[in-house]
């Protein structure tokens, strides 16, 4: 199969959103998308050969995922005549970075969503629950590994951790995933299904490597429905997201585009 020439297919049943859904059903035909979004994807598939059946590219071991189908979306950009953009932040809350991105988001009235790792709200509870208050929070693994190979134990526990402690800490039950790094195999997207989850990438960025000017450059160019990732901790300089933030909001804001939390971008109110 040619990946580089599948082309995500637009969902017009769904408002026109362009969403990956997966299933145990559909998942061998629609796991190449996935790759070539991420650029790692496995799953299993069954041959039969002379004498039996044999698998190979296994992504899960049978039984470590509910029998029945399990459903999940994978977004990174949404195809809508909205004026909306989501901005989201990885890799917190870190008391380094994410006071003054929250205090910036507030002084433009604008949300946002804050895809938490568990390790770090277990450190810091209360400067998790600020988060939780106005933006919505998604689950983005207990310790930060690269999943692009991950099986599905590795997967499930990292999910599940930062699951429990996410919802013991703010009293909020994240749906939404994203992978560290964007990478993907095929049991953690099984296993996100399993679980509940939505997996989220993205379509553009606020750099942290980057120029501030650079920064403000993508977002004056940014389409309607895009997903921005940025980062409000970890191991990035993350100094130059703060310096982009409140030029970055000003830009969205001339050009009429409003902020939007992943969930509101994903499910837009019903025409009046």
């Amino acid at each position: 199969m040619n990946m580089s020439s599948r082309q995500p297919a637009s969902a017009g049943s769904e408002a026109g959103h362009r969403l990956r859904r997966l299933d145990r059903r559909s998942f061998i035909a629609t796991v190449g998308v996935t790759a070539a979004v991420t650029g790692v994807a496995t799953h299993e598939v069954e041959r039969r050969v002379p004498g039996g059946w044999v698998a190979y590219g296994q992504a899960v071991p049978r039984g470590s995922v509910r029998a029945e189908p399990t459903t999940s979306r994978v977004v990174w950009h949404v195809d809508t005549d909205r004026p909306v953009v989501a901005l989201t932040f990885d890799d917190g809350p870190d008391p380094r970075y994410t006071p003054e991105v929250l205090g910036l988001l507030d002084e433009h009235d604008a949300v946002a969503t804050f895809f938490l790792q568990g390790s770090h709200v277990e450190d810091h509870h209360d400067l998790a629950r600020r988060v939780a208050e106005r933006h919505a929070i998604g689950n983005h693994t207990f310790t930060h590994p690269d999943l692009g190979k991950a099986d599905a134990e590795k997967a499930r526990r990292e999910l599940r951790d930062t699951h429990r402690v996410i919802e013991d800490v703010t009293r909020t039950t994240p749906v939404l995933f994203r992978p560290p790094y964007g990478g993907l195999s095929g049991a953690t997207t099984m296993v996100a299904a399993d679980l509940g989850y939505d997996i989220v990438l993205w379509s553009d960025r606020i750099a942290s490597r980057s120029t501030v000017d650079d920064n403000v450059k993508r977002a004056k160019e940014l389409r309607p429905g895009a997903i921005v990732v940025a980062h409000d901790g970890g191991s990035l300089p993350n100094d130059t997201v703060l310096e982009s933030l409140p030029k970055v909001l000003d830009a969205l804001a001339d050009r009429g585009l409003q902020l939007v939390t992943i969930p509101e971008l994903l499910n837009p109110p019903a025409p009046s």
